[in-house]
């Protein structure tokens, strides 16, 4: 699934808003994150939290890591970066064009992990609050 994610996010990047991009790359891997770590919860697999807590987020970074590789320094990057980042009278909105920077990274892993660490809590309350009721 995050193949399909770095190709589309490739191909389709000079055609791409800045929200599109944002979606593909931030929002469209913790929405997967939570769909499995959702479903293996429900089937109660033994290592379910040591897998979603570390595995899931560590593929998504993995994967964010290799098309910041892939992208970074590239014409089609570049261009992308020229044509979203705007400047409307006090507004400024630039986009890194270093998406490996050690600050874009530091950004994702928090990002990534403390997401799946919020799901994580989540489903724990809800089990326990499910359990306290039958």
């Amino acid at each position: 699934m995050f193949n399909i994610i770095l190709y589309i996010s490739t191909l389709l990047l000079a055609h791409m808003s800045v929200l599109i991009f944002v979606l593909l790359i931030y929002l469209a891997p913790l929405i997967i994150n939570g769909i499995l770590t959702l479903l293996m919860r429900h089937q109660n697999l033994a290592k379910s939290t040591i897998i979603s807590a570390t595995i899931f987020p560590m593929i998504s970074i993995i994967t964010y890591w290799l098309l910041g590789k892939e992208l970074d320094g590239t014409k089609k990057w570049m261009s992308f970066v020229a044509n979203n980042s705007v400047s409307t009278g006090d507004t400024y909105v630039k986009i890194n064009p270093h998406l490996t920077s050690i600050s874009q990274m530091i950004f994702v892993i928090i990002l990534y992990f403390s997401i799946e660490f919020l799901l994580l809590t989540i489903i724990k309350k809800l089990r326990g609050t499910h359990h306290e009721n039958n």
